[in-house]
């Protein structure tokens, strides 16, 4: 499972196949960023590289995957080293449908068509509950018990922390120490890191223009 997958399992409601939280999106293309940098496909540039700015992100390895939606986000961000901001920008679009395609197609998800007002949409219902228990067994151990987490669940954790719904997810536990620790690994990684500036930008700007228009 990818961290993008568990991630969007974690937000959609089982029975409803509604998606839990605001500005999702920028959330899932943190995740995607998490995968590329555990695959080795993407850096963040370090103080003193030559001919690179530092805190840069770079692709290192476009080769195929063998993930078409990786593979999408590896073209999306191209050869030139970007802001961390710009990559969450240039893939929150292009995320959730093909996220939620390949769970369909691996048999966690079904389809299903719904209208309201009379426009169609599908709503995305859970059939195998298993890869989704186990994104919760690990974040349990993360989080409730203290164990060190696998870089994998770390990422996942901190995307969440970017959300700021952790203690959401994981309901059982001193909900003050668990969003402590995972705003500790969300710090600890520059992908998830990114996708909470992004969020935090997307609300202000949501803010400001619900304040001009209340004026």
């Amino acid at each position: 499972m990818m961290i993008a997958e568990d991630l969007l399992l974690l937000l959609t409601d089982d029975e409803t196949g509604r998606m839990t939280g605001s500005f999702i999106d920028y959330a899932l293309a943190g995740a995607v960023l998490a995968d590329l940098a555990l695959m080795g496909r993407i850096r963040l540039t370090e103080k003193g590289e030559q001919g690179v700015r530092a805190n840069r992100v770079i692709v290192v390895d476009d080769s195929p995957t063998g993930n078409d939606l990786l593979d999408d986000a590896l073209r999306r961000l191209g050869e030139n080293a970007r802001f961390r901001s710009s990559t969450i920008s240039r893939l929150y679009r292009h995320v959730r449908k093909p996220l939620q395609q390949r769970l369909v197609d691996a048999g966690v998800l079904r389809p299903e068509q719904h209208k309201f007002l009379g426009f169609p949409y599908t709503r995305y219902i859970q059939v195998d509950p298993g890869p989704e228990l186990d994104a919760h067994v690990r974040l349990h151990r993360a989080l409730v018990d203290g164990e060190a987490p696998d870089p994998s669940t770390a990422s996942l954790i901190g995307v969440l922390s970017a959300l700021n719904i952790t203690h959401r997810i994981v309901r059982r536990g001193d909900r003050r120490a668990m969003k402590k620790r995972a705003k500790e690994l969300r710090k600890q990684n520059w992908a998830a890191e990114a996708a909470y500036k992004a969020i935090q930008s997307a609300r202000a700007a949501a803010s400001s223009s619900a304040a001009g228009a209340a004026s």
